[in-house]
């Protein structure tokens, strides 16, 4: 009699359960919010329970019937949750995936069983499909494939806004450029205080609207309108927990140089969330700020104690404040030989080129750029492959600091027009001999070989230039050498001659550079730094259009 009393209650409740249409999902997921989840047969506490999913799992959503939602568990099996113990969210048509690393491999299916289709690079982008466990589904020319989750970052973005953030002009004057670019012309000047929407973001310039055209800013010289504290992961690969503690479950994985939006503190732990919308806590000891995300910001050193900066732009002009050795100033422009810098919120100065050393410039204006057109030169990075060559103080190779800064080279001299061959790319071993080969084969009219130096005595440091021949190569040597020194204000222990295999058989004009020594512990964590690197491709830069002119 009991049971009988409550089964009207029971059939009525199952025809409002079932009477829910099933509503479809394209690009929707689900993220699980508590430690176990039940999956189940149907829509119901009354079904069977076919598997059990785990906090922070996410799945493609296939569609929902009242509170339950139907979730994709693999290619051919499905299952049921109750809405109520996950986090459900809707992609957008705007939704992209790219990959953090190179040569990412894109799967038929979400394991690493499933077949590899082809290899994806950063600078491809693709539309977000879905995801699964620790995969995430994209649209692969045309193709529904799968590349791991956490080798990838997903950006989202809205349809129609071409327009990043907002930004706060932070001096009195700033100059609007008609390229990202200090030789650029100038289309006119912003006062401190006003309010710009950033376009696009290059090389530490912000594209703005300006006039009715589009014009370009330093971006150092702005405020930007978002309040969120952003930071960088260090390390190479940095668990996201539940909790902030090391026995917590894992929920996910960040990347090297990953982004992450900080939201609350607990000691020495952050939360974050990531770009894909995961949250959770991470070892603060592997976050530096990110204070900007644009890069290449340029800057004047100070290389001499008591060096003079004057109110214009000549040795004849008023001398209007007194820098030391390491001091460092934004530039806001270059007249001449001098760089017009920022001394304050509200003034700016002048400092001669000679006696400083730039960071993130290529300091060369159209013309002096315009020699290296056509020029083929051939970039050798010292060793690779099976030959590590010298290992430094903390374990880092030479041949990882000579394929870095030769990259770096070979973009600035490819952008100024000259061709650039490499002898190796760092994956294989290149013998010596084919090396020249590479140079007199392309009749390069430069061979330049980078190095970094080791030695026994863990005092040695500073920068050499080694050359063969009196006749071509010393000129180039000398060229370079003397930018290396200016910029990057290591010891000078001069350009000199040296009978090494990649110069002595070398036809064409050549030199091998020795850019500091790894030996040394403090040298060595300031030459594995990429602005280092930036500084002395900067340099060599400089000296090859110096020789060429």
């Amino acid at each position: 009699m009991k049971v009988t009393s409550y089964l009207p209650f029971i059939v009525l409740f199952t025809i409002i359960l079932f009477s829910f249409p099933e509503k479809m999902h394209a690009n929707s997921t689900i993220s699980v919010s508590v430690d176990t989840l039940n999956v189940r047969e149907d829509a119901g506490v009354t079904f069977p329970i076919i598997d059990q999913i785990h906090n922070g799992d996410t799945y493609e959503v296939i569609g929902e019937k009242g509170t339950w939602i139907n979730i994709k568990l693999s290619e051919n099996k499905s299952g049921w949750v109750a809405s109520w113990l996950v986090e459900k969210s809707d992609s957008t048509d705007g939704t992209k995936v790219y990959s953090n690393v190179k040569g990412l491999n894109v799967r038929s299916g979400p394991n690493t069983s499933t077949k590899i289709i082809s290899q994806i690079n950063p600078d491809q982008t693709f539309t977000y499909l879905g995801e699964e466990g620790q995969w995430t589904k994209i649209d692969f020319n045309g193709v529904e494939s799968w590349v791991a989750s956490w080798l990838i970052s997903v950006t989202h973005t809205e349809k129609n806004d071409n327009v990043l953030k907002t930004a706060t002009i932070d001096v009195s004057i700033l100059n609007v450029r008609n390229a990202p670019s200090l030789s650029a012309s100038i289309l006119g000047r912003l006062s401190k205080g006003t309010t710009v929407s950033i376009i696009d973001v290059k090389d530490g310039w912000y594209k703005i609207s300006f006039k009715n055209e589009f014009g370009w800013i330093a971006g150092d010289y702005v405020k930007s309108a978002s309040s969120k504290q952003e930071a960088r992961v260090t390390t190479d690969i940095l668990n996201i927990r539940s909790e902030p503690t090391t026995n917590s479950t894992i929920i996910g994985k960040l990347i090297k140089d990953s982004i992450v939006t900080i939201t609350a503190e607990q000691q020495d732990w952050k939360k974050v969330i990531t770009d894909s919308g995961t949250e959770g806590w991470v070892a603060g000891w592997y976050l530096s700020d990110n204070k900007e995300e644009i890069k290449n910001i340029p800057f004047v050193k100070v290389i001499y104690n008591g060096t003079n900066i004057r109110s214009g732009p000549s040795t004849r002009t008023d001398v209007v404040l007194r820098a030391n050795n390491g001091e460092q100033f934004a530039i806001v422009s270059k007249e001449g030989d001098w760089y017009e810098i920022s001394i304050s919120e509200t003034e700016t100065a002048y400092i001669a080129s000679w006696i400083v050393t730039t960071t993130n410039l290529m300091q060369t204006n159209a013309s002096s750029r315009a020699v290296l057109k056509g020029k083929t030169i051939v970039l050798d990075p010292g060793h690779g492959g099976r030959d590590s060559g010298a290992i430094g103080v903390t374990g880092i190779t030479e041949k990882t600091l000579t394929l870095s800064t030769a990259k770096l080279l070979a973009k600035a001299l490819k952008e100024a027009g000259a061709t650039v061959i490499l002898t190796h790319n760092g994956e294989r071993y290149v013998s010596l001999e084919n090396r020249v080969i590479t140079a007199h084969y392309n009749n390069a009219d430069a061979f330049i070989s980078i190095h970094f130096n080791s030695s026994f005595d863990s005092s040695a440091g500073g920068i050499t230039t080694y050359y063969f021949k009196n006749t071509t190569d010393k000129r180039l040597a000398e060229a370079i050498h003397k930018q290396l020194i200016a910029k990057t204000g290591l010891r000078d222990r001069d350009y000199r001659y040296g009978n090494y295999h990649v110069l002595r058989r070398n036809k064409q004009p050549s030199v091998l550079l020795e850019l500091g020594f790894i030996s040394k512990g403090t040298e060595e964590a300031l030459v594995k730094t990429n602005s280092y690197q930036q500084t002395a491709a900067d340099a060599i830069f400089q000296g090859l259009i110096n020789y060429f002119k």
